[in-house]
Order: C-alpha cells, then structure tokens, then sequence
C-alpha cells in the first residue's frame, strides 16, 4: 500500500514505511509522475522537467539512474517504461492531490443541488488534505511542476470560497468573518471575497463594520486598478444601505464568484 502526499511537502508510504527520496532531482521526477499517475509521461518532458532548456549530455542515462533508484524504494511493477517514456501504475485515491480535487468537485456540485451541509462537509474533508502551505514543496519545480503547483492552488482557493458559500448559506455568519479577513488580506483585490465579508458583517448584525469595508474596497479598487467596484458589489452595497436584513439577496451576491478578471487577486 503506498500513499504519497503533494499538497504541502512530498512525502511517500510505502506498507506505513517512510521512503520520501532525499534526492531533488528524484523527488522531483516522482512528483512529476505522482501527478500524472497511470498516464504515460515521455522523457522528453522529463528530461525539459529536470532541466529546463539545458540538459547535460548524459541526461537520458542520469533520468533512467533516477527510476532505477525510485524502482528500487517502491516497487519494480510501480513505475513501467511505455514507449519513450514512463507511468506511475497505482490507484489514484493513493495521491492526495486527485482525492483533493474530487471532493472539491462533489462538494460543488452538492452546492449547487442546494445541499450546503453536505457541501461544506465534503469542502472540509478536502482542505483538511493540505499539510503545507503550499503544494509540491521541497522538490524542484521545472515548468511542469510550477504550472502543476499552480493550477492546485486555484483549486484550493476555489475550494475555501465554496465552503464559505456553504457556511453563508448555512447562516454561520459571525464565524466567516476570521476566515474572511485572513483571505481578502491574501487577496487584496478579489472581490468575491470582499462582498461575502461584507455579507458576512451584515448578516452578523455589523451593518457599519460592512459599509466600511465597502468604503475601503472602493478606495483600494480606485487606487489599484483606476475602476470602480463590479455590478454585484454595488448592488451588494446598495442592499445594505436599505438595510433589508430579511429580503434575500440576487443569488449572485450570495455564492457565485466574480467574473475571473474582476476576481484574480492572486
């Protein structure tokens, strides 16, 4: 039984047995492998991996000395030579970044058959996941890698914004606020997050705290990026200056992100 663990720092079980590589380079090539389990993966795109443009002239012998070793820790059947190149044969729920990805994906979908209970549980299970601040850390990052590391921390973004969006709509308002104010200081200009922090505020019966943080956002957006805040958060703005604290909000103002262009803080 191997369980290996991208979302902080690799680390590799193998039968409850410790064998994360100490290597750079072979950590990186298990990464790289871990991440395309099952799916061939050509040594010319590990060879461009391990060295980015300028591969030695022994690259082919030193790539295949890299498998030979990591064969050696896990398993002989493990990691297979398929035409000009390798796969990583396991079952994937053995990686934690497709178990990642798959509860964030029920967990969205569970949002939107109007199950917030059964999505924030499942949004829950799949952040707890992360050991680390950031994914594939401790092992080198070629191109592949670093667009890897990338795309999961969208995902993990994408996940701890559904989880609020089912906090919300379970009416946990004052427990958000924290959580809120931790990611809209990451995120400075994304402003999804900045209109449920101020949802958040109101629905805790912080109507003022909410028009502040409006003001602020104004101002930062102004200043930033020369434009004015989006449709939705003006309209979010305008709802709380009729302070209507029972008439529901236009479902976009409520759980469904800003547009990518208005909301890439990050």
């Amino acid at each position: 039984m191997i369980e290996i663990r991208l979302l902080g720092s690799l680390h590799v079980e193998w039968n409850g047995a410790d064998c994360t590589p100490t290597a750079p380079k072979m950590r990186q090539v298990l990464s790289l492998l871990a991440l395309s389990a099952n799916r061939p993966l050509s040594d010319e795109a590990l060879i461009e991996e391990l060295w980015s443009g300028s591969p030695p002239v022994s690259s082919m012998t030193t790539l295949q000395t890299y498998v030979y070793h990591l064969r050696k820790m896990l398993s002989e059947e493990m990691i297979v030579r398929v035409a000009a190149g390798y796969a990583l044969r396991l079952d994937e729920q053995a990686v934690d970044a497709f178990r990642f990805e798959r509860l964030v994906q029920e967990g969205r979908a569970a949002l939107a058959a109007a199950e917030p209970q059964v999505a924030h549980n499942l949004l829950g299970q799949a952040l707890a996941l992360w050991i680390g601040e950031h994914a594939l850390a401790g092992a080198p990052q070629g191109t592949l890698l670093r667009a890897e590391a990338v795309h999961l921390e969208e995902v993990r973004m994408n996940a701890q914004e559904l989880r609020i969006d089912a906090a919300l709509r379970l009416g946990d308002y004052g427990a958000q606020v924290c959580e809120l104010k931790r990611l809209t200081t990451r995120y400075p200009l994304n402003e999804s997050l900045h209109g449920k922090l101020m949802l958040a505020l109101y629905k805790a019966g912080r109507r003022n705290d909410a028009l502040q943080w409006y003001r602020q956002l104004r101002l930062t957006i102004r200043e930033e990026l020369g434009l004015e805040p989006s449709d939705d958060i003006r309209r979010l703005h305008a709802w709380m200056l009729g302070d209507r604290p029972h008439e529901e909000l236009v479902p976009e103002l409520t759980g469904a992100p800003a547009s990518p262009s208005r909301a890439a803080g990050w």
